[in-house]
């Protein structure tokens, strides 16, 4: 199971469709999606034109997992506690890192019980590690949602080649500091998570996000992965060919 990173924290989402309800449209992938939400009650009934802050960033998925929790080399909310642990101290002005409040695997109550939103209680015939090991489209997936407080904006935002440089540098020195320091291979560097944070003086710097398919290394840096991870566009040869090579942080 899952554990819950620090208290829980009262939010009010500002997109209406997380405030009903966070239904999949398809069987395959992880459907992630992403709400603003405000960490502050409002003290009075909003009016239609009104509008609040967003101060948080609430990450729903179906994310890749394993049956045992325990057991479990891939879950973002503990990769996520362990960046934040060990860089919460870092100068926020030189390299930025992904700050998370609260994440679990959403839970609901089922004939009496308190249950996980997994594949398994999704489907109570199926056989969790036997599907992941038949199918490499139908790998158990467990229903998570992160709660982070650092807000970017898409890469495709940026104005001038000076600050897209910067904002690339800044998410590879990220990268390379995670690496080296929490043992954690991201395996899924591309366009779509590298966020633009426009800091208070005006600079711009890049925040690595989406940890879904990261692993932990700390047994191997060198770590043979032969399956294929990634975005097409951004997959390294090695990736590319589900090679035996063993990979480095250069694959990512």
């Amino acid at each position: 199971m899952a554990k819950t990173i620090t208290a829980p924290v009262a939010l009010t989402c500002l997109d209406i469709t997380l405030q009903k309800s966070c239904v999949a449209d398809c069987l395959f992938g992880r459907h992630t999606r992403c709400f603003l939400a405000t960490a502050n009650r409002p003290a009075k009934k909003l009016k239609v034109d009104e509008s609040l802050e967003a101060t948080v960033v609430i990450k729903d998925a179906f994310a890749f997992a394993k049956p045992i929790a325990s057991k479990d080399d891939r879950d973002e909310v503990k990769m996520l506690k362990k960046i934040w642990d060990t860089f919460k101290h870092d100068n926020p002005d030189r390299t930025l890192y992904a700050k998370i409040m609260v994440g679990s695997c959403m839970r609901f109550k089922r004939g009496g019980r308190i249950v996980e939103d997994t594949i398994s209680t999704m489907y109570p015939g199926v056989d969790g590690e036997l599907l992941a090991k038949v199918s490499s489209d139908l790998l158990f997936r467990a229903h998570r949602r992160i709660v982070m407080d650092i807000i970017g904006k898409p890469l495709q935002t940026v104005k001038t080649a000076k600050d897209f440089v910067a904002i690339i540098c800044n998410a590879l020195q990220c990268h390379y500091a995670i690496v080296d320091k929490c043992n954690i291979l991201h395996r899924d560097i591309s366009d779509n998570n590298i966020l633009v944070v426009r800091m208070k003086d005006g600079t711009v710097r890049g925040l690595l996000i989406d940890f879904d398919c990261a692993i932990d290394i700390s047994e191997d840096k060198t770590k043979v992965q032969s399956e294929m991870t990634g975005t097409f566009p951004f997959m390294s040869l090695n990736n590319l060919t589900c090679s035996t090579v063993p990979r480095t942080s250069l694959d990512n």
